[in-house]
């Protein structure tokens, strides 16, 4: 398959591992759905001149199962059947866990583990057949 038929989402792709995934992918000539909470304007230009008209941008919440799903829908519409779907987006807080409010703890827990749960929920029907889902996490998850 050519690089140019490889349609590559990835969610976190706003910053971090996500956003250099995100470059490589373009770089290499794929098509790249980039979703994220909050997308730079300086992102968008970056993958925009990586990838053209090729890239689809969406600020979306991965805890949103329901607007993921939209979402993933349009990128397919747009793009085509997935080839690779990549879930980055994550979040840690830093700090004991005796000084964790349930609210801060719950958030880290809807959006690393029910978010690769709603992303994976929401790709999967959509992707190509030999397709890859790839569900990103850092050792910070193994750091009590």
């Amino acid at each position: 398959m050519s690089e140019r038929q490889q349609v590559v989402v990835i969610s976190g792709g706003g910053s971090g591992i996500g956003l250099f995934l995100a470059r490589h992918f373009a770089d290499e000539g794929a098509r790249v759905a980039v979703l994220d909470l909050t997308i730079s304007a300086e992102v968008r230009a970056q993958i925009g001149a990586l990838a053209g008209s090729e890239a689809v941008f969406h600020e979306v919440d991965v805890r949103d199962a329901e607007v993921l799903s939209q979402r993933i829908s349009e990128v397919a519409d747009a793009l085509g059947a997935p080839t690779l779907a990549i879930n980055c987006a994550g979040v840690q807080l830093a700090g004991k866990f005796t000084d964790l409010s349930a609210e801060q703890f719950a958030r880290v827990l809807d959006i690393n583990l029910l978010g690769s749960r709603h992303f994976a929920a929401a790709v999967l029907p959509h992707m190509r057949r030999q397709g890859r889902l790839v569900l990103v996490a850092s050792l910070a998850g193994l750091v009590p």
